[in-house]
């Protein structure tokens, strides 16, 4: 069994790039929206699928959501391992849609920001046995990310976030609170 684990919660996730023979790490995709699938959001899902399986004899693990391309995971997570980073992301390049500017690359090995995204969180097990509740707090995860804290953003690798955010519409289809609200009880709540 490898250390690292990568699990994704989506319906559009190109397998393509992170299927690949040489991988250093296991592949889990759990596919939402379906019958008998998970359907309880992005975080929610990946909460549920642990209740159930256990968190198994992994050292990380990485959520990467479907509208990512990354074409460095081996070498990522050999980066990422070396290092023993308890939170952290790659830097978005330039041509990514980007929701907070902290995010984008720069010139640096890599620097502590504020909190990494939801869209591609990497967790050490301590890290994420510590944070795995704030996976059950909502539906859209927004605001999750922020109660994460301090993290790293790694800007020796890159990744491309292809599309803007989807949730606002997401919720509304499957009859979930707005994704905003959802900010804001955790805001009121927690910060």
């Amino acid at each position: 069994m490898k250390n690292l684990i990568v699990i994704t919660d989506s319906g559009e996730f190109d397998l393509d790039q992170w299927n690949r023979s040489d991988r250093n790490y296991d592949l889990v995709r759990i596919q939402w929206n379906r019958p008998g699938a998970y359907n309880e959001g992005p975080l929610k899902n990946i909460y549920q699928y642990f209740k159930e399986y256990g968190l198994g004899d992994y050292d990380y693990y990485w959520f990467p959501d479907d509208d990512l391309e990354f074409k460095e995971q081996n070498a990522f997570f050999d980066y990422v391992a070396s290092h023993k980073f308890d939170l952290c992301q790659p830097s978005l390049t330039a041509d990514s849609i980007i929701n907070h500017e902290f995010l984008r690359h720069q010139r640096s090995e890599f620097r502590k920001v504020p909190f990494v995204e939801l869209m591609c969180p990497c967790f050490t097990r301590k890290a994420l046995t510590e944070l795995l509740w704030t996976f059950d707090l909502n539906h859209s995860g927004y605001g999750v990310d922020i109660l994460w804290g301090e993290g790293i953003v790694i800007d020796r690798f890159q990744i491309r976030h292809s599309r803007p955010q989807q949730m606002t519409k997401i919720a509304k289809k499957m009859d979930w609170p707005d994704p905003q609200d959802e900010l804001k009880k955790i805001e009121e709540r927690y910060l």
